[in-house]
C-alpha cells in the first residue's frame, strides 16, 4: 500500500512533463496559421479580385477577302483560368476559348467583333466592340489596243480595277521601249522598238491586297519589211537586224512631216504663176487690138454718110424721106442716090 502512495507522484511528473514536451513541440515546430498548413484553404481565404472589364483588339481594322487579321484579348482582374466567347466574327473567324488568335476572314461585310469572358469564380463581362471592315477581293482587267501595229504607231494601254479599298496603284511590266515608265490606269504611248512583248499589271489598294491581272500580247512591226521584228515565223533576214537599222531617222522625221505643207505651198505657187502669166497675156492682147482699131497719125475719123436723095423736078439734093423739094416745092418720092 506504501509502495502505491509514492509512485504515483512520479506518475503525475512524467505526466506533467510529457505534457510540456508536446506543447513546446506544437509551439516551435506547428505551422503558423491553418492557412500554411493548407494552402486551398488559403486560396479560399484570400478575398476574390473583381473581373471589372476586358480589352479587345483587331489588327488590322480594315483588309481585303483572303487577307489574315490578329486578335488579342486582355481581361483586367478576375482570377485565372479565363474563358473566352466571341461574337459577331466573320467567317472562317470562329474560333473560341482562345485569348488571342489569328485567322483569315472568308466573308466580305462590316463587322462589330466583341468577346464575353468567364473567370475561375464565374465571374463575367464583355469586352469593347471593335469594328472590323473586309472588303471584297481586288481584281483587275488589262486592255491592249491595237494588239499589232507598225512602228511609229501608238498604243492605247487601259486597266479597268474593281473591290479592294482606296486608291489603286498601277506597275506595269512587259512593256516595249517608249512605254516604260507610267503608272496610271490608262495612257497611250508610242513605241521605240520592235517586237513581241507580253504585258501585265500589278494592282496595289490602300489595304496592300494586291492582284495581277490578265496577260496581254502586243506585236511590233517593222516600218521597213513589216516583218514580225525577229521572231523567225518565216519573215526575211532583215527582220532579225539590230535595232540600229530599225531605228527612226530624226532628220527623216522632219522631212516627212513637212512634205505635205511643202506640197501644197509648190502647188499653190504654180497656180499663182500660171495665173499671173495668163493675166500678162490677157492685158497684152486686148491694147494690141485696141491699137489696131484707133485711126492712123494725121487720118480724120470716118464720119457715116447721112441718107440723101434728089429731087426728080430739080435735081436738088433733099434730105432722105422728104416729102416735098425745098428748091421747087415739088411733091415727088425722094430717088435714093
Amino acid at each position: 500500500m506504501k509502495r502505491r502512495i509514492l509512485g504515483l507522484p512520479l506518475v503525475v511528473v512524467m505526466g506533467l512533463v510529457l505534457c510540456a514536451a508536446v506543447s513546446a513541440a506544437n509551439i516551435w515546430g506547428a505551422p503558423d496559421s491553418p492557412a500554411a498548413a493548407h494552402p486551398a484553404v488559403a486560396a479560399s481565404l484570400e478575398p476574390a479580385v473583381p473581373l471589372t472589364s476586358a480589352s479587345l483588339s483587331i489588327s488590322p481594322g480594315t483588309i481585303d477577302l483572303g487577307q489574315g487579321i490578329a486578335i488579342q484579348t486582355t481581361p483586367n482582374g478576375g482570377t485565372a483560368p479565363y474563358t473566352y466567347e466571341y461574337f459577331g466574327l466573320p467567317g472562317g473567324c470562329n474560333v473560341d476559348e482562345a485569348q488571342s488568335f489569328q485567322c483569315t476572314p472568308d466573308q466580305a461585310g462590316t463587322f462589330s467583333v466583341y468577346v464575353n469572358i468567364t473567370d475561375a469564380n464565374d465571374n463575367q463581362t464583355n469586352s469593347n466592340a471593335v469594328g472590323l471592315t473586309v472588303d471584297a477581293s481586288l481584281a483587275a482587267s488589262l486592255s491592249v489596243s491595237p494588239s499589232t501595229i507598225t512602228e511609229g504607231q501608238s498604243l492605247e494601254i487601259s486597266t479597268s480595277a474593281s473591290g479592294g479599298s482606296g486608291t489603286y496603284a498601277y506597275e506595269y511590266s512587259g512593256l516595249p521601249d517608249g512605254c516604260q515608265g507610267y503608272n496610271s490606269a490608262s495612257f497611250s504611248c508610242t513605241p521605240s522598238s520592235t517586237g513581241n512583248y507580253n504585258v501585265d499589271v500589278n494592282v496595289t489598294d490602300t489595304n496592300n491586297g494586291y492582284v495581277i491581272s490578265n496577260n496581254q500580247n502586243i506585236q511590233i512591226n517593222s516600218a521597213n519589211n513589216g516583218g514580225s521584228g525577229g521572231s523567225g515565223n518565216g519573215g526575211s533576214g532583215d527582220q532579225g537586224s539590230s535595232s540600229g537599222n530599225n531605228s527612226s531617222n530624226p532628220f527623216a522625221d522632219l522631212l516627212s512631216g513637212f512634205s505635205g505643207i511643202l506640197s501644197l505651198v509648190i502647188i499653190f505657187g504654180i497656180v499663182a504663176f500660171a495665173t499671173w502669166i495668163l493675166l500678162i497675156v490677157g492685158v497684152w492682147v486686148v491694147a494690141v487690138v485696141l491699137i489696131r482699131r484707133l485711126p492712123k497719125n494725121g487720118a480724120a475719123l470716118p464720119v457715116p454718110s447721112a441718107n440723101v436723095a434728089k429731087c426728080s423736078s430739080c435735081s436738088a439734093s433733099i434730105p432722105g424721106g422728104s416729102k416735098y423739094c425745098p428748091e421747087c416745092g415739088a411733091s415727088m418720092a425722094p430717088k435714093a442716090s
